[in-house]
C-alpha cells in the first residue's frame, strides 16, 4: 500500500543499510527496517503520520468502480470526494486510485450536477455536494477535468434564486420550486458564492455580489465582526 501510494519516494529496503545492524541494539527487529525508511520519508516530508496512516485505511475501503461508500454497499457522493479531499491534502493528487474517484464522480454528474447521498434512482442533485466537489477538483489543475469543473459551474448558475438585488440558493429545490427566497439555504449559497468566485469570471460577478448582500443580511443582529 505504502509503495503503492509513493512509489519511488519510498526508500529501497536493499540502499543504505549500513545503520540496519544497529536496530537490534534498541530491542527493533532487522524487519523493521523498511518501516522506519517509510516514516523516515514521511517525516522529511512534513507529513501528518496519522493522516497518512488513515489515508491507507481509507484506500483500502475504494470500490472497484472508483467509489467509496458509508454502508459499504451503496456508492456515496459525499465519501468519494472527502476521499479525494484527504488525497490532496497529503499531495496524492496524480495517484491513479485517487483520479479513479474523481473520475467516477465526474461521469456521475447529471446536468452538470452531482446527487446525493449518492449517484442512484431517486438522488436528489444536491447544489452543495457539487459545490464541493467543483472547489476540490478545481484543485486538480487538470486540463482533462476543466468541461466537468465548468459544467458544474452552469449547474450552480441555473440553481440560483434571484429576487430585485439578492440572490440565494436551496439545496436541492431547482428556483421554480422556490416561493420565496428566505426559504434558501445560506450553507447552500455559500458554498455555491465560494464556487463562482473561485473561479473568477467576469461574467458572474453581478451574481456573486447579490448572493453576498443575502448572506449578509442573515447575519444575526447581535454578530459583530472582530
Amino acid at each position: 500500500m505504502f509503495c503503492e501510494l509513493y512509489g519511488s519516494e519510498v526508500p529501497d529496503p536493499e540502499v543504505a543499510l549500513n545503520k540496519r545492524d544497529l536496530l537490534v541494539q534498541y530491542g527493533i527487529p532487522v524487519e523493521a527496517w523498511i518501516d522506519l525508511r517509510i516514516l523516515e520519508t514521511w517525516f522529511r516530508k512534513g507529513l501528518p503520520i496519522p493522516i497518512v496512516c488513515l489515508f491507507s485505511y481509507v484506500l483500502s475501503l475504494q470500490r472497484e468502480d472508483g467509489s467509496f461508500s458509508v454502508d459499504g454497499v451503496v456508492p456515496n457522493s459525499g465519501a468519494t470526494y472527502r476521499s479525494i479531499e484527504l488525497a490532496l491534502l497529503l499531495g496524492l493528487k496524480d495517484n491513479s486510485r485517487v483520479r479513479k474517484a474523481a473520475d467516477y464522480l465526474v461521469n456521475s454528474l447529471r446536468e452538470g450536477g452531482l446527487a446525493s447521498p449518492g449517484p442512484f434512482e431517486g438522488a436528489l442533485l444536491e447544489v452543495g455536494t457539487t459545490a464541493r466537489f467543483l472547489h476540490i477538483l478545481y484543485r486538480f489543475d487538470s486540463l482533462s477535468y476543466r468541461d466537468a469543473v465548468e459544467s458544474m459551474r452552469d449547474f450552480i448558475l441555473s440553481r440560483a434564486y434571484v429576487r430585485d438585488n439578492e440572490a440565494a440558493w436551496h439545496t436541492d429545490v431547482p428556483p421554480d420550486g422556490i416561493d420565496n427566497i428566505d426559504s434558501c439555504i445560506t450553507g447552500a449559497t455559500s458554498l455555491a458564492l465560494y464556487s463562482l468566485c473561485l473561479l473568477k469570471k467576469s461574467e458572474d460577478r453581478d451574481l456573486t455580489n447579490k448572493g453576498a448582500r443575502w448572506l449578509v443580511g442573515k447575519l444575526d443582529v447581535g454578530w459583530r465582526l472582530v
